[in-house]
């Protein structure tokens, strides 16, 4: 299975080394079980550290995310790193819709597209539970 984690931060990470650990298989040539998808090249090393293949592309960028392997699975697991309303539209929204966009747009499209969110979308409750 060929999976493209798009985010690869904290939490695509650990979810690269579990796929990893069960054996998710390389199926054909070159491509990687498992590529990590960072914006810049802070967290690259930590990438391949996990083994897993380390890419650079932005989700906001839509001619970053050309380069990026066919897979079997997208996981979007970006952040907007709580920098505000207006960098949470651009990575939930408009990187989201890129990422769509780009995979549907090829001969072999994924068979799956998993998305990651976080707790920020239920918004500030002091502490309290919060219920869905």
């Amino acid at each position: 299975m060929r999976t493209v984690i798009v985010g690869c931060g904290y939490i695509g990470i650990e979810l690269g080394r579990q796929l990893q650990s069960t054996g998710s298989e390389v199926t054909s040539g070159e491509i990687p079980a498992v590529t990590g998808v960072r914006r810049s090249d802070a967290g690259l090393e930590t990438v391949a550290e996990a083994g897993l293949t380390p890419m650079r592309a932005d989700a906001t960028d839509p001619d970053s995310l050309t380069k990026l392997p066919d897979a079997d699975v997208v996981v979007f697991a970006a952040s907007s790193g709580g920098r505000g309303a207006q960098a949470a539209e651009e990575i939930y929204v408009d990187g989201l819709s890129n990422v769509i966009e780009e995979y549907a747009a090829r001969d072999d499209p994924p068979d799956r597209l998993v998305y990651t969110s976080s707790t920020g979308v239920y918004g500030d409750h002091d502490g309290g539970w919060v219920d869905e």
